[in-house]
């Protein structure tokens, strides 16, 4: 597993790539980068993204930026239909497109989706998160790969189930519903920032 997670302030955030990662890595200065696996004491936080609108970024990143990718099989240029196809036969195949699961841990003290990142990121006390490498694409939803969608929905089953259960913690935060507990942006680390 790369290292994915950083150290800061009390607190390890796990980075997925095509997540903000390159944005919570500019928001903090002073950090260290560990393995996913390494163990510590600090409070766990992690942004997931919507599984299929993460290998629509994917796709639009590796058409902007030919580098080096492990999706043999698949050009940069190529349609997404073929990005998706090559995806889905592999998808440990490269960090962009590895299951956000994989970067996860079991004691993560909050997951927020993509949408609530900036809301999570100030109530854990860290400030204000830039916007850095945001890749201009249309929405998922208009692509037309629906049986190669359907599929994806499937291979990245448990991303979706971590993502929407994100969601549905800071809907209900936000309508003053479910503010203790699991996640909830009050439990911060003892000691404070």
């Amino acid at each position: 597993m790369p290292e994915t997670v950083l150290i800061t302030r009390g607190f390890r955030i796990h980075t997925i790539p095509k997540v903000a990662s390159s944005s919570m890595s500019a928001a903090v200065d002073d950090y260290r980068r560990v393995s996913t696996t390494e163990e510590g004491r600090e409070f766990r936080f992690a942004a997931v993204r919507h599984p299929l609108d993460r290998l629509v970024s994917a796709w639009a990143f590796f058409c902007r930026r030919p580098i080096k990718h492990g999706l043999t099989g698949w050009v940069s240029g190529d349609p997404f239909d073929a990005f998706l196809g090559v995806v889905l036969e592999r998808p440990q195949a490269d960090k962009h497109v590895r299951p956000q699961v994989d970067y996860l841990h079991p004691d993560m003290g909050l997951v927020a989706p993509l949408e609530s990142l900036s809301e999570a990121w100030a109530g854990l006390g860290l400030g204000e998160i830039p916007v850095k490498n945001a890749t201009a694409r249309n929405d998922w939803r208009g692509y037309k790969a629906r049986p190669r969608l359907m599929r994806a929905e499937e291979v990245y089953s448990a991303d979706l189930e971590v993502y929407h259960a994100a969601q549905e913690h800071f809907r209900k935060k936000g309508t003053g519903e479910g503010r203790e507990g699991q996640g909830a942006v009050e439990s911060r680390p003892a000691g404070g920032l």
